[in-house]
């Protein structure tokens, strides 16, 4: 003969059944198109409680927010765990093949923690950082997506660069920029563009150089350096690294670098170039050109002043 349930095994039921219905809520899946969003939490269409679950078919944009923008368009989505309708935990991109393009952790609707993104058509490594609320924190890398060398590595605490910053330009192949910063300072070389500067704690020293395409190159050979000025910096600018003009030649000759150089921030009058042991007229030159310098191209340069350089160059 069949017994009723007793009033404790019928407790014992309910909150069973209650707690089954829970978990099964709590780890419920939505496609992305089934939620809206609604004073800045998400929730299930129809639905008065914010979304606990998981949301599928979320598109990488809008999960990897500027970090993933920055690369372009991206062909694939995301599965993102959701929390009282806020983005938390680790949220996983795909491609439309299954392959994973991205993982970025989440807190409360805000990216933070690691974050990486690799690149669908090779599957390398393009991108491994740390965000802390809302800022890089410790070691930021990038990598060329085609063949996996690092371009970028930038050691950041609380947003601002602390410790090594290394560039390299977009092949891998080539360090053009090696800096240590200390308080906000950097020390080193940087190279970018037409430019080559060196700092000493924040202040310039050493040789500055700014460097163009010589004159002399012509034809076929100085329009392609001109395709690849205009390549470089436009994937320097969505990759990471950087570029360099006078990098970019085949033969050093190709490119004219004037130079300045400052010791402890103050620009060093120039030496006149050195003279031949049998150019006399070089060194008058020489000479003629450093008066120039100081005092202008316009000022007089007396007979006797002239007549005691010649006799100078002639010993």
């Amino acid at each position: 003969m069949h017994q009723p349930k007793t009033p404790l095994k019928l407790a014992t039921f309910v909150v069973a059944s209650l707690s089954i219905i829970l978990l099964q809520g709590c780890s419920r899946e939505i496609d992305a198109r089934q939620a809206h969003v609604e004073r800045g939490l998400i929730y299930k269409k129809d639905a008065s409680d914010p979304f606990n679950g998981t949301l599928t078919n979320v598109g990488v944009t809008d999960v990897g927010k500027r970090y993933a923008a920055q690369y372009g368009a991206w062909a694939g989505s995301c599965k993102v765990p959701v929390s009282d309708g806020q983005f938390d935990g680790i949220a996983v991109c795909q491609d439309a093949n299954g392959k994973k393009i991205g993982e970025f952790t989440y807190s409360k609707g805000q990216i933070d923690g690691p974050m990486k993104m690799w690149a669908s058509d090779t599957g390398n490594l393009m991108m491994s950082a740390t965000i802390h609320g809302g800022e890089p924190d410790g070691v930021e890398e990038r990598y060329n997506p085609k063949t996996g060398k690092i371009i970028s590595r930038i050691n950041y605490s609380a947003g601002k660069k602390v410790g090594e910053e290394k560039l390299w330009d977009i092949t891998g192949d080539t360090l053009l920029t090696d800096l240590v910063w200390e308080n906000g300072r950097k020390t080193g070389v940087s190279r970018s563009g037409a430019y080559e500067e060196h700092y000493v704690a924040g202040i310039y020293d050493g040789t500055w150089k700014t460097c163009n395409l010589s004159d002399a190159v012509t034809g076929e050979k100085r329009r392609a350096y001109f395709s690849k000025a205009q390549l470089y910096p436009a994937m320097a600018q969505q990759l990471g690294g950087t570029y360099f003009y006078a990098a970019m030649v085949d033969d050093p000759a190709d490119v004219i670098c004037k130079e300045k150089v400052y010791k402890n921030g103050v620009e060093q009058a120039a030496m006149p170039a050195p003279a031949s042991p049998n150019s006399e007229d070089a060194c008058f030159e020489a000479k003629v050109a450093a008066f120039r310098k100081e005092h202008g191209d316009d000022a007089p340069i007396m007979n006797d002043v002239m007549q005691e350089w010649e006799t100078g160059c002639k010993k």
